[in-house]
């Protein structure tokens, strides 16, 4: 009996500390549950803490932190995001788009995930307050419709 339990003790690290690996979806959605409870600070260190990297470059990010501190209350408040574009270089590299809806107009965010090995980290992060700048990439679904 003394066996059985220190066999099944010796497994239990195996479930407990055992997590799913984070697609780059699941790191902007948690990014995303986090910016709507309004607190851009801690949504911008948990998407940057995925990569330690660029942790290092703590100015960059503070200056981020700062921009979008002025800016986003201003534009009033943030009703969702809406995935727009997705490219996938290999199995590696991942490219998304996100439309935020504010209230006074639409922001765009772009996500860049990179996993060397196993772990997706965030490669870069880019806002862009005029959307209508990155509308020439995207096709004209009106035209579809003719």
């Amino acid at each position: 009996m003394k066996l059985f339990y220190i066999a099944l003790l010796s497994f239990l690290p195996l479930f407990s500390f055992a997590q799913p690996v984070k697609t780059p979806e699941m790191i902007a959605d948690s990014f995303f549950v986090i910016l709507k409870t309004g607190s851009i600070d801690k949504a911008m260190d948990y998407i940057v803490g995925t990569n330690p990297y660029m942790l290092q470059a703590k100015e960059t990010i503070d200056n981020i932190k700062i921009k979008l501190q002025k800016s986003l209350p201003l534009i009033g408040k943030f009703y969702g995001q809406d995935l727009y574009m997705k490219k996938e270089v290999g199995p590696n590299y991942v490219h998304m788009k996100y439309l935020l809806r504010y209230d006074r107009q639409p922001v765009i965010l772009t996500f860049v995930f990179y996993r060397a090995d196993k772990v997706w980290k965030l490669q870069n992060i880019l806002f862009e307050d005029k959307p209508e700048n990155d509308m020439d990439d995207i096709p004209n679904s009106a035209a579809k419709h003719n």
